[in-house]
């Protein structure tokens, strides 16, 4: 999420800039690159993704990856 402001400057807007839906449980952990390319998740449901940001792509999901 992108958040702004409105033209007072007082009013937080939030923009949705992309849904990623990779986990079937709640994710417990986001971690960005420090180039800001990728973004990687952990999940409940026992599996890491990680995501393209430039273009939303999934590129890499690993399912069972921890107990």
């Amino acid at each position: 999420y992108r958040h702004s402001y409105d033209e007072e400057g007082e009013t937080p807007v939030t923009h949705e800039l992309r849904c990623i839906e990779n986990h079937k449980k709640p994710v417990r952990c986001v971690r960005i690159t420090p180039d800001s390319s990728h973004l990687f998740t952990a999940s409940k449901d026992k599996s890491w993704c990680r995501v393209d940001l430039e273009t939303g792509a999934l590129v890499t999901k690993q399912s069972k990856s921890h107990e």
